[in-house]
């Protein structure tokens, strides 16, 4: 083209390599070239697209920081220019601990889901991992689980729905006693 009435830009939002654990931050990056002003923009699980936060490029780099409470898209815009829309899940916090006597599991998961069941696995020899008891979690987001506990490794796990990315918790690993 022999005009100079035109620029070319690039806006463009990295993409978020594993769910966030609720109640954490994460750093997005993008890159914002040729563009002057930008905004990063966010539609939480089932809302609308509102502006965040306008963010300012160094390098061609823009970063922010975000802390969301359940799943939530992001872009970056300037006018009517957009980026691609990117999804950073949201996945609850599960805690599992062991009873002294190794006769059940407790735990808490955060933020509190009403009627989203806990399921306690245990880790086959093959690395897959099997539901070996289940438990409603009370109205504070603690649960308890009756079972044998033999030695292993075992982990909660929750599957909400509504906005969240199933929760997992870290290995608990029984050893013999």
């Amino acid at each position: 083209l022999r005009s100079t009435w035109f620029t070319i830009g690039t806006l463009s939002l990295d993409t978020p390599g594993k769910p966030l654990t609720y109640g954490s931050t994460m750093t997005l990056t993008g890159y914002s070239r040729g563009i002057p002003r930008v905004t990063l923009d966010s539609r939480a699980y089932g809302g609308q697209w509102k502006p965040l936060a306008v963010l300012t490029s160094r390098n061609g780099k823009v970063t922010a920081t975000v802390s969301p409470k359940v799943t939530t898209d992001y872009r970056i815009s300037s006018g009517i220019v957009r980026s691609a829309v990117v999804r950073l899940s949201v996945a609850p916090s599960v805690r599992l601990s062991a009873s002294t006597d190794h006769t059940s599991v407790s735990g808490t998961v955060r933020p509190f889901l009403s009627g989203a069941p806990v399921q306690v696995q245990r880790q086959g020899t093959n690395g897959a991992w099997t539901t070996v008891a289940q438990a409603p979690s009370a109205s504070d987001g603690s649960f308890q689980a009756v079972l044998n506990l033999v030695p292993g490794a075992y982990r909660a796990r929750i599957v909400p729905g509504n906005g969240f990315a199933p929760g997992v918790s870290p290995v608990l690993t029984v050893v013999p006693a």
